[in-house]
């Protein structure tokens, strides 16, 4: 498996670790290549990626490979893993976590000119999709035999969070969690516009809030918070430890995440499991999980107005607060548990190895 696996606690990465943490772990010889965090020196941190690839595929001669991606600026780099893959005449399986909605990815959009996706998706054995959107868009490309849609899972630990927890308002107070990186395209500004706007209004119930992540963004939040005086009511942290995610989400209520383009955030699916109401836009994936009134609301990207009136309905209807929690740790135990999901990804490894004893005699116990 290529990927990046935690800290830091980006979505792909929890994937990765949530997916060694697996079964899959159990049934195959399964390793991880781990690529290099983001950062300076690109270059160098890619040339040795490739070195690292090369030394797995020779002394651990597997016989699939299995590439983490979206198509990002990252893409150049994990189709490049995929054609070295292929060099050494390997199954390659691209796990695509997701599509922006303005990248023109059928035509092969800004990345065309290197890897377009049509030639990718010639080459590579198999697609793996987090979401049926994304499914469908990879499909449009030919071979659709060749895609899967497999939902990302969460975590027991945190799914026990949602099944253990009182998911009435407790002492009149709703908190509100916003938890990712600090940049624009997330919704991070429209979120403080939104707490220094409820800090005029009077409300019958009291609100807190968490913003937990880093990015970008960092002074501008820290300025932001300092200058209309909310430090006293945001708890502002750009790293935690994975016990101190957990308190955060067995404290809030409320999860905001109001990107213009997404996959399917881990961090919607790890709010939903702990009981949280999600307030989040439709893009890329999301539709799939969450659904206006159902279990969430889904609103317009950056529209700050709209996402006043979501918490204000929320305040208003504590009766559907509850129902809508209970409705999402539903959702997460039937759905998007590793325990099902990761039978299909199993499957895949077992329809792509036909050449590995192991694996095959596993598969004809049942």
């Amino acid at each position: 498996m290529v990927g990046p696996y935690p800290p830091p606690y980006g979505g792909i990465a929890i994937v990765v670790r949530d997916l060694l943490d697996s079964p899959l772990k159990e049934k195959f010889d399964l390793e991880l290549l781990r690529t290099q965090p983001s950062g300076k020196n690109e270059i160098s941190r890619f040339i040795m990626d490739i070195i690292n690839l090369n030394k797995k595929l020779i002394d651990f001669k597997p016989d699939i490979v299995h590439i983490q991606t979206s198509y990002d600026f990252g893409w150049p780099k994990h189709i490049t893993y995929a054609l070295i893959a292929k060099v050494y005449r390997k199954k390659v399986i691209l796990h695509q976590h997701g599509i922006p909605i303005n990248s023109n990815y059928l035509n092969g959009g800004k990345l065309a000119y290197i890897y377009p996706p049509r030639f990718v998706i010639s080459i590579v054995d198999h697609v793996i999709a987090i979401s049926e959107e994304i499914g469908k868009i990879v499909s449009l490309l030919g071979r659709p035999q060749k895609v899967s849609v497999v939902r990302n899972g969460v975590n027991k630990h945190i799914l026990e969070i949602g099944l253990n927890k009182n998911l009435d308002i407790i002492n009149d107070r709703i908190g509100i969690l916003y938890m990712g990186a600090t940049t624009k395209r997330k919704g991070i500004i429209e979120f403080l516009d939104m707490i220094k706007y409820f800090q005029n209004e009077k409300l019958n119930i009291n609100l807190s809030y968490s913003i937990i992540g880093t990015g970008e963004l960092d002074d501008y939040i820290d300025n932001f918070l300092l200058e209309n005086k909310l430090t006293s009511i945001v708890d502002r942290r750009k790293k935690i430890l994975e016990e101190e995610k957990i308190d955060v989400l067995k404290n809030s209520d409320v999860f905001v995440l109001q990107s213009d383009h997404e996959g399917l955030p881990i961090s919607i699916l790890e709010s939903m499991a702990s009981g949280l109401v999600i307030i989040t836009t439709p893009v890329g994936g999301i539709p799939d999980a969450v659904k206006n009134n159902e279990n969430g609301l889904l609103i317009r990207p950056h529209d700050v107005k709209e996402l006043i009136n979501s918490i204000r309905w929320i305040v208003n209807n504590p009766i559907d607060l509850k129902r809508i929690k209970t409705s999402n740790v539903d959702k997460i135990k039937n759905l998007y548990s590793w325990d099902k999901n990761i039978l299909e990804i199993i499957n895949i490894y077992n329809s792509l190895s036909d050449t590995r004893p192991g694996i095959n005699a596993w598969a004809s116990e049942g």
